[in-house]
């Protein structure tokens, strides 16, 4: 047994325009800006949605070699998350809300593992997915 409940994960991604990538997250999929530093030209976002948190850092968060000068261990850089997974109540009701706001990479469709699911691109080029299980 545990004591200690774990949430998240919340994503950390990059993106080279974050006002963009907040616009878009906001106007086109819904979110809301839940924080940014510093508030005049942020480098850093956390947006939110529903269970979901995610974290843009802009071109001057993530190159900053000095924030880890006297770490004890080395900062390796994580491979590219290329494509995100979400897992809506609903995915033909959003398809729906989104077909007029964005262009769809790949449509709604029943795939043999099960989910019914479409993905579409955000600005900084990551695939996001959407699925449910396919019913009945």
């Amino acid at each position: 047994m545990h004591d200690v409940k774990i949430r998240g994960p919340v994503l950390v991604l990059i993106t080279e325009d974050i006002q963009r990538a907040i616009a878009y997250y906001r106007d086109t999929l819904g979110f809301e800006l839940a924080g940014a530093m510093p508030e005049d030209e942020p480098t850093w976002c956390l947006i939110k949605r529903d269970n979901i948190r995610i974290m843009f850092l802009g071109p001057h968060d993530h190159d900053d070699e000095d924030e880890h000068e006297g770490d004890d261990h080395e900062h390796v850089q994580a491979p590219g998350i290329s494509s995100l997974y979400f897992y809506p109540d609903d995915v033909d009701t959003l398809r729906d809300e989104l077909r007029d706001k964005v262009e769809f990479e790949h449509p709604l469709e029943d795939m043999d593992y099960g989910m019914r699911e479409f993905t579409i691109r955000d600005p900084n080029g990551y695939a996001l997915n959407f699925g449910s299980p396919v019913s009945g």
